[in-house]
């Protein structure tokens, strides 16, 4: 590996699949890493009020463990999610979000009548998740939640 006088000579560089390609010359990277922080700011720089961009989070498998947990279903309870409707899948979330099905208590009473059949989501899933929303918004409602 790197020798006193090299501290570069082989650097592990990761390839994001869990491999790891070993390059032997660390300052051949160390430029274009320069140039990528260089145009990267220029572009934060330039891009002004809209960066940075409004984000919010999304369930995934990792939320087990990961350290932000807590806050992002403070989040998620603040805003009613739809994430915290039990048994809804992210694929019918994002089929919800397209209709403009936001939240838990838009779901369980939706201001207009909600099509059958949602892109996605067949009607009987559609069903069993409008039930569960309705379950869970009356459980909270009488402090059960």
């Amino acid at each position: 590996m790197a020798t006193s006088g090299d501290r570069c000579a082989l650097t592990p560089f990761s390839l994001g699949s869990r491999s790891v390609a070993w390059i032997t010359r660390g300052a051949s990277y160390a430029a274009y890493y320069r140039a990528v922080v260089r145009d990267f700011e220029t572009f934060l720089d330039a891009a002004g009020p809209a960066v940075p961009v409004p984000t919010k989070p999304e369930p995934v498998e990792h939320c087990e463990v990961c350290r932000w947990s807590a806050e992002c279903r403070a989040q998620w309870r603040a805003a009613d999610d739809l994430s915290l409707v039990a048994n809804l899948t992210s694929a019918q979330r994002h089929a919800l979000h397209a209709i403009r099905v936001t939240t838990r208590t838009g779901l369980a009473e939706p201001a207009a009548p909600l099509p059958e059949r949602i892109d996605g989501v067949g009607r009987e899933a559609l069903v069993h998740i409008r039930a569960q929303a309705k379950i869970q918004v009356r459980g909270e409602r009488e402090g059960r939640g």
